[in-house]
This record gives structure tokens, C-alpha cells and sequence, in this order.
């Protein structure tokens, strides 16, 4: 909530506190072409959404200069502290 935006945007600001943000895929080109089949009620569905709602991460984000991708969907590793991470979107 907007409370919870505020605090957490001046504790960043502030108060020295690091983030780091991750989201899993959003892109709308892509869940245009995304369609299940819902058993309940028997119909084919289009997603609203992919595995996260970046563009609300994004209003957050972008209070410090950064966005998330909303056209892309990226595969790779990271290497934290030398350890190898995976990431698949």
C-alpha cells in the first residue's frame, strides 16, 4: 500500500538500506500469445498478467531512476559472491 511505499522508499533514501528487486517475466507481446486451458470452466484463457506484475513494480522502481524491461524475457547467470546463480524468465 501506499504507506508501506513511503516507508520503505525513505528507509532506501535515507536510512542506507539496500534492495535488491527481482521479478519473474512480464511481457504483453508475449501473453498475447500464451493461452491455457482452464478445466473449471472449460474454455480456453488468456493470461492478464505473465509470472509477475512488473508494471506495478515499476511505479515503485522508478521513483529511482530504474524499470524493469516490459518486452523482453531473459535467461542467464548471475555469479554473486562466487556463487552461480540461475535465472530463467
Amino acid at each position: 500500500g501506499v504507506e508501506e511505499s513511503q516507508k520503505l522508499e525513505k528507509d532506501i533514501r535515507y536510512r542506507g538500506l539496500n534492495v535488491l528487486v527481482a521479478a519473474d517475466w512480464y511481457s504483453e507481446r508475449y501473453l498475447s500469445k500464451v493461452r491455457f486451458f482452464e478445466a473449471e470452466t472449460k474454455s480456453w484463457r488468456t493470461p492478464l498478467t505473465g509470472g509477475a506484475n512488473v508494471p506495478s513494480v515499476n511505479n515503485f522502481i522508478n521513483r529511482f531512476g530504474i524499470n524493469f524491461s516490459t518486452d523482453h524475457i531473459y535467461s542467464g547467470e548471475i555469479n554473486y559472491r562466487g556463487q552461480l546463480l540461475r535465472f530463467d524468465s
